[in-house]
């Protein structure tokens, strides 16, 4: 789904998946959709990751690497958007690009698009 010279991000399922290319840690969940994730991207500088579909998680590229788990939505590892409420409310999620260093636009399934700034 996605690459860089240290990462790379795989889907399973529904869900993605951080590989290590040095192989210092085993892969972890960087997120888990209901239905396929539709995307993934991997910071310019590598010092997070966006996977998305039914649902967008930010991931931070820091220890402790703590695997995404659907019940924890508040932790300093990852950012999760469009989850909140009622399965049937969800947002889906076509795209996401970089535009600043801690700055993404999000086009949803209904063509808007917005954008979203976090702190790392």
């Amino acid at each position: 789904m996605a690459e860089s010279e240290h990462y790379a991000i795989k889907r399973l399922y529904e869900g993605c998946h951080l590989i290590f290319k040095d192989m210092k840690h085993e892969s972890i969940s960087v997120g888990d959709f209901y239905g396929d994730a539709e995307f993934a991207f991997i910071d310019k500088n590598e010092r997070f990751v966006v996977t998305g579909g039914c649902g967008l998680v930010i991931y931070r590229l820091k220890e402790p690497f703590d695997f995404y788990r659907d019940e924890n939505y508040k932790t300093d590892q990852y950012i999760v958007l469009g989850f909140e409420g009622d399965p049937h409310t969800y947002m889906y999620y076509d795209s996401v690009e970089q535009i600043g260093d801690n700055k993404i636009k999000i086009t949803d399934a209904n063509g808007d698009i917005t954008e979203y700034e976090f702190e790392l």
